[in-house]
């Protein structure tokens, strides 16, 4: 069957009809107003796109997860490839049937269904007259299941992009005096017990889009009484209060047909209400999380550690990720007792378990007997060559556990043993090298204590800048021979506009193109263990996704030249300005310079070996990506990205012992989504500064969290590229084609909209914080501004100030 009228349609059709139509055919069977019209059925669309060919051309694509490539294809064969001339005329039939002016909207077989809204991820289009222009439009809502959005929502909330299809709705298109949007249950949790309307003048998604200012009513919990109303002109509502109270009685009758609370679109026609369309409010319907243990009051020493942790860390690890960070917190551990702290077993281990849960911090140190001992030991460390050191043994060993593996022909045990061999080389190294990282905090103190004596207290953090003018580090090599890449690809203007243009796929194509990728790849071979946004198995090293090299790269070529090199002159004066304030001291100054020297050959070698112990970190995510390929093909994963929301006893166990069912796994997956949710908002929250800024600007929050970091002022859509992972998001209003910036962002504050609006609905499902409404927003906060977004009180904290140019 191709065509189903909607007044024919109930849930029981849900494969058929997707969930859109299937819920307009249960409101049509409820007796709710909704607009005449008919549905084109799943299977119209899989018979036409078997037809083209379809499955068959993006079938390897999906599989390597190349949506740009999977988008372009569907989006070509759909719109250029001819109707078969029977189901051409069945569509022409049940157009003429429904006559006049139409609104198409996409109904996928994965939306609005319980957990997953897919809200605005496929295209819906108005006022949609004529033959022509209904056929296009059915094309284009087809060619929508694989838009490059829609792609990326799925894969990130677990859904295959396989096993999909599409419906399209055609109804007719309602004269709309006003549209608006009804929460059934009011997602801020201060109301939870009531009902939320926002409702503008005009046509469209006004609303849903944030385009446009709102009135906003609450309803009581029944729907039957209006307790609170935020009207933007008094003299002229929205909504009458007969209109609220009806579509409060629909509210309540609509969430007890599908036992979920409801979001409603719904507009108003000559005074008289049309339901739209209705969808179960997912983001209310997370497992319960496992439980988070209690924060405790952390102590001087505990401060100090999360402190430092934070500058590496600054988002939540994922369970998985305990593989790589608990290596970091057992070597600090043993460090710090060979140099005379000692920890209780029992705390170590308990707290090992629960950082991802708890935070990254170390249990509370006693001082043991080694303490006394410890100066002797620290100055013999500062004596030695240490560079020298690393290069002969400590890098060796690194090099040899991180050789490259072939996960796919390995078994599950060769896979395992070849992940507990590499954390154990690590974890020698790493407890090696840290010893001489934690001398760096001693003979920083003691340095400090110098300049206090020499240059005062104001100057402090300047000398100390000067005095580590021009260090020849490891960083600035890879620096070196990546701009030298970028010479390289400058010097072919097809290459470097393939870059630019982000379509690196082509450059092999092109003269010069097969050299210049040679280069890069023996740059990866090089460099490409370096981690990317944190020291987690989940953020990829460059080599695991080196598109991270490329939009660097893409950035250089903006860059005609490198910085100039490190003005020497600044050391020389830093080191006189020491000496002449010690000069009155005995012995300082010479104390001053031997202190001095070692204080940057140690950073040295911190950059360096830093450089070097990623290198398990790269292998370690290739085995935790092959982990979560296999369990995916055991149908216990929908992505083999959730693997990282499970512990390394899991993995094994579910790979080679007793797995649970499909259905057990499945429950796993979304208890454990939504406990590092509320794990993560924790992690965020930890970070917020004692002392709040004056500088502060409120909107409505709608999506709870906190979210620190740099602001990034995008406008629209031709400025996506520059979103940086872990910035903020501020903008006007947005759209679903700004979806995937939500993946990249680490909260939102948009100027429009209110906690219906699509912003708000995206960022409760990917668990970030969104502030809307916040007026002014992309006027007051400057480009590159640090800000902290709070979720749950609305504020937007500008932590930095800069000057307009």
């Amino acid at each position: 069957m191709n065509i189903m009228w909607l007044d024919a349609i109930t849930r029981k059709d849900l494969a058929a009809v997707g969930g859109k139509a299937a819920n307009l055919g249960e409101l049509v069977n409820l007796g709710i107003p909704v607009p005449h019209g008919f549905c084109i059925t799943t299977q119209a669309f899989l018979d036409q796109i078997m037809e083209w060919h379809l499955p068959q051309t993006i079938g390897p694509m999906l599989q390597r997860h190349d949506w740009d490539g999977v988008s372009r294809v569907a989006e070509d064969v759909c719109t250029n490839m001819p109707i078969s001339p029977e189901l051409k005329f069945e569509l022409l039939q049940a157009y003429g049937r429904l006559g006049g002016t139409i609104a198409v909207r996409s109904s996928a077989s994965s939306e609005d269904l319980v957990g997953v809204s897919a809200a605005g991820q496929h295209d819906t289009f108005l006022n949609v007259k004529g033959t022509d222009e209904f056929l296009n439009t059915v094309r284009r809502c087809w060619a929508s299941l694989w838009n490059l959005r829609a792609l990326v929502y799925r894969h990130q909330r677990g859904i295959s992009n396989v096993d999909i299809s599409m419906a399209v709705v055609a109804q007719r298109m309602v004269p709309a005096d006003s549209v608006g949007v009804m929460f059934t249950k009011d997602p801020t949790p201060n109301r939870a017990g009531s009902m939320i309307v926002e409702a503008a003048f005009g046509l469209g998604d006004v609303v849903v889009s944030g385009s446009a200012e709102t009135d906003r009513y609450h309803l009581s919990g029944d729907g039957s009484s209006v307790v609170e109303s935020e009207i933007r002109n008094p003299n002229k509502p929205v909504m009458t209060m007969e209109q609220l109270l009806l579509l409060g009685r629909i509210g309540q009758t609509l969430e007890s047909h599908f036992g979920h609370p409801q979001d409603v679109e719904f507009a108003v026609v000559d005074g008289r209400l049309q339901i739209l369309q209705t969808r179960d409010v997912s983001t209310l319907f997370h497992p319960q999380p496992e439980e988070i243990p209690r924060l405790g009051r952390l102590s001087f020493f505990q401060r100090l550690c999360s402190d430092r942790f934070q500058e590496r860390y600054h988002i939540a690890p994922k369970p998985l990720d305990n593989l790589a960070v608990s290596i970091v917190m057992h070597a600090s551990v043993r460090a710090l007792r060979i140099l005379g702290l000692g920890f209780l077993d029992r705390s170590v281990d308990r707290l090992t378990q629960q950082y991802w849960r708890e935070g990254l911090t170390l249990p509370n140190p006693f001082p043991t007997w080694r303490l006394v001992k410890s100066p002797g030991y620290l100055k013999h460390l500062w004596s030695q060559d240490l560079i020298s050191w690393w290069e002969e043994e400590p890098r060796r060993r690194l090099i040899d556990c991180s050789q490259a593996v072939d996960p796919v022909n390995a078994s599950n045990e060769e896979l395992f043993a070849r992940s507990d061999h590499t954390r154990n080389v690590w974890l020698e190294v790493m407890t090696e090298r840290l010893q001489i990282t934690f001398s760096i905090y001693v003979l920083n103190w003691l340095l400090r204590m110098l300049l206090h004596l020499s240059v005062g207290h104001r100057h402090i953090s300047r000398t100390l800048a000067d005095l580590l003018v021009g260090l020849s580090t490891k960083t600035a090599e890879i620096n070196q021979a990546l701009w030298e890449l970028s010479m390289a690809a400058r010097r072919v203007p097809e290459i470097s506009r393939l870059i630019e243009e982000d379509d690196v796929e082509s450059i092999h194509t092109v003269t010069g193109g097969e050299a210049f990728l040679r280069k890069f790849r023996a740059y990866l071979d090089d460099y490409g263990h370096r981690e990317g946004t944190t020291w987690y198995l989940w953020t990829p090293t460059w080599r695991q996704e080196p598109k991270q090299v490329w939009t660097i790269l893409r950035g250089l070529l903006k860059v005609r030249s490198l910085p100039e090199a490190s003005d020497w002159e600044r050391y020389d004066i830093a080191v006189g300005n020491v000496e002449r304030g010690l000069r009155y001291w005995p012995g300082l100054r010479r104390l001053s310079r031997w202190v001095i020297q070692r204080f940057r050959s140690l950073h040295v070698f911190e950059d360096v070996s830093h450089f070097d112990l990623t290198r398990p970190l790269d292998v370690l995510q290739v085995l935790s990506a092959e982990w979560g390929r296999r369990l995916v093909q055991k149908e216990l994963l929908s992505s083999a990205g959730d693997v990282y929301l499970l512990t390394y006893d899991e993995v094994r166990e579910w790979l080679s012992r007793q797995p649970p069912t499909p259905s057990e796994a499945r429950k796993t997956i979304m208890r454990r989504r939504t406990t590092y949710t509320a794990a993560s908002s924790r992690w965020k929250t930890r970070q917020l500064p004692a002392k709040i800024p004056s500088k502060i600007l409120v909107g409505i929050p709608a999506s709870h969290g906190t979210a620190s970091g740099n602001a990034r002022i995008i406008l629209n859509e031709r400025d996506f590229h520059r979103l940086l992972p872990g910035e903020i998001l501020v903008c006007p209003h947005t759209s679903p084609s700004w979806t995937p910036l939500f993946v990249l962002a680490a909260g939102i504050v948009t100027e429009a909209g209110g906690v219906t609006s699509h912003a708000a609905i995206i960022a409760r499902e990917y668990g970030i914080p969104a502030i809307v409404g916040v007026s002014g927003a992309t006027q007051f906060i400057l480009d590159g501004q640090e800000l902290l977004a709070d979720g749950n009180t609305g504020r937007v904290v500008l932590v930095t100030r800069l000057e307009h140019p």
